[in-house]
């Protein structure tokens, strides 16, 4: 969908939608680092602009990575993090061998933590990263 007017707008419609993601390491793998954190973000921005989206901020840990990030009202969500994580997961993979050698069918965990600005406490977030590796998202 080609944007009309400013972001955040349509021809007859104006919207906010912003949100966070979280996408974890198989295993909390303490594997990432400030190079990969950054390429994981250099590589999420050429992948938004398909789902018109916009990466507003990433942020890395040596197990997950965190994602904010605004969309449009048709932003197929799960499509759009499905592709982020298949993407990533393979061109990280090429790009640093200490990740291809620890993860060879993919970096990231099946599922992942999707919430919308405003509506998720840090605790919330917290929860999530820290939780057991037996969730029913891993």
């Amino acid at each position: 969908m080609s944007q009309r007017g400013p972001p955040g707008s349509d021809t007859h419609l104006r919207f906010s939608l912003e949100y966070h993601a979280i996408l974890i390491t198989k295993q909390h793998a303490d594997l990432l680092d400030d190079d990969v954190s950054t390429r994981f973000h250099e590589l999420a921005e050429t992948v938004a602009p398909q789902y018109d989206v916009t990466i507003e901020f990433t942020k890395g840990a040596t197990d997950h990575l965190y994602l904010q990030f605004t969309a449009t009202p048709t932003t197929n969500l799960n499509e759009f993090l499905t592709t982020l994580k298949g993407v990533t997961s393979r061109r990280l993979r090429g790009e640093f061998p200490h990740l291809e050698t620890r993860f060879e069918r993919g970096v990231w965990q099946s599922g992942y933590y999707l919430s919308t600005t405003g509506s998720v406490t840090i605790e919330e977030i917290i929860t999530y990263v820290e939780g057991p590796t037996n969730s029913s998202l891993n």
